[in-house]
């Protein structure tokens, strides 16, 4: 059995948590004063204290955390100053182009956040910000953009539909969809993929189904938020959905669409996860745009009934235009902008195992882990084969000399472990790289 002992985030106990407790304690008081905008201020406060705090003084704070993760986790202030605008603002113009804007901005910082160089150096943590946070504001941005512009498209026209905006519903916003979208499903994504990979937990349809589940009370919980914000209403203090049987048949079929696809799909590509390919993350992100498109309409109808829904055309056409700007902005941030920053993302989660995880597991567990990886490996043709591999070694070379002595001969020992004609695809890949990097 493996085991190894990492810190899910050094310093949170002693020293984060009693800053938390005074942001929400404040919180708490002028919300009972009636500044409701304080539970915004203090939830993006949390997130930005936990996001920046230093946690290791082995190397310099901008060696872990670059310069793009920080601008990135600061550029959030967006989501109170827009929301801040909405509110206050009389005219529907600036309330239109903020409500556009919120959206847009959610989702276009990750795209810095995945570059090569956002990601810091590997640290002695489990909970590493840098490598989820890019990814998942991409998928909440574009999950926000189809969202809002299918609204646009299919909801009703101004001036009856001009969004009016309401603190307590964008703290659940915050709450109910962005965190349970981008930390705390990066958090179990990321866990679970070690976990899948040490000791095969995790692994089956129905745990990677429950995942995708998960996602979709997430995505759902948004919605509803979201909904609320726009019309002014404090979430769960009266009902804002007109309700819609046929709407209710669409989100139940999509989601299960989305829900057994995705999960078949993920079980087909398999692990080690690093060995994913650039067109099997297309193929998966495809997926989940082609469910949640439909589970949109679904749930549009359930707000506003008057199944079935048409686009706004005639004087408000401009809606349906502005609308469908958005979704193609939340399409192309879903596959290829997501996929390309999955890669990336891939690529510094082996920089994380390769220079945390290995060198504390034992001999053993080296060995059977090489094994599994090796064996997938040889699944591949030899172009996707070298790539990876090549990648994989680039981390080796970077350890000090006996560790990376001592993980090299680990994995020469693994290849006794795997079948004669996948030792040779494995052996003529490791000639080629090891002739020029090692």
């Amino acid at each position: 059995m493996y085991k190894f002992r990492l810190p899910i985030y050094p310093s949170f106990k002693n020293r984060i948590l009693p800053i938390l407790v005074v942001y929400w304690l404040l919180a708490a008081i002028f919300t009972s004063l009636d500044f409701p905008i304080s539970l915004v201020i203090a939830a993006w406060a949390t997130v930005t204290t936990i996001m920046l705090w230093p946690v290791e003084t082995s190397i310099k704070y901008t060696q872990y955390r670059s310069p793009w993760f920080i601008i990135g986790v600061f550029s959030m202030v967006g989501i109170p100053a827009f929301g801040y605008l909405i509110i206050t603002a009389s005219s529907a113009w600036i309330k239109y182009f903020s409500i556009i804007s919120l959206a847009i901005d959610i989702g276009i910082w990750g795209i810095p956040l995945c570059l090569k160089s956002a990601f810091g150096r590997p640290v002695r943590m489990l909970f590493r910000p840098d490598l989820i946070f890019g990814d998942g504001r991409i998928l909440a941005g574009g999950i926000v953009a189809i969202g809002l512009g299918m609204k646009f498209i299919f909801t009703n026209a101004p001036p009856g539909d001009i969004p009016k905006g309401n603190w307590y519903a964008l703290f659940l916003v915050i709450l109910l969809g962005l965190l349970q979208i981008i930390p705390f499903r990066g958090m179990w994504k990321m866990r679970n993929r070690i976990t899948r990979i040490l000791v095969g937990k995790w692994s089956s349809f129905w745990a990677t189904a429950l995942k995708e589940f998960y996602l979709i009370v997430a995505i759902t919980l948004l919605l509803f938020s979201f909904h609320n914000f726009f019309g002014g209403a404090i979430p769960f203090t009266r009902n804002v959905l007109a309700g819609s049987i046929e709407g209710e048949l669409i989100m139940i079929i999509s989601s299960l669409y989305l829900i057994i696809l995705r999960s078949y799909y993920k079980i087909k590509i398999g692990d080690p996860f690093f060995f994913e390919t650039f067109k099997q993350t297309l193929i998966k992100n495809s997926i989940l745009v082609s469910g949640l498109i439909p589970f949109f309409y679904g749930y549009l109808n359930v707000m506003v009934d008057s199944f079935p829904r048409v686009p706004n055309a005639g004087d408000f056409s401009y809606l349906t235009y502005i609308g469908l700007a958005l979704m193609s902005w939340g399409i192309v941030l879903l596959i290829p902008i997501r996929s390309w920053a999955q890669r990336n993302q891939r690529e510094a989660m082996m920089d994380q195992m390769v220079k945390i995880i290995l060198p504390i597991l034992n001999k053993e567990d080296r060995v059977a882990l090489f094994s599994k990886a090796l064996n997938k490996a040889s699944s591949f043709n030899d172009d996707i084969r070298y790539k990876i591999m090549k990648i994989l070694f680039s981390k080796v070379t970077e350890l000090d000399k006996d560790k990376r002595k001592e993980i090299m001969n680990d994995m020469m020992e693994s290849l006794t472990k795997i079948e004669d004609s996948k030792k040779k695809k494995i052996m003529s890949t490791m000639d080629k790289i090891l002739g020029f990097r090692l």
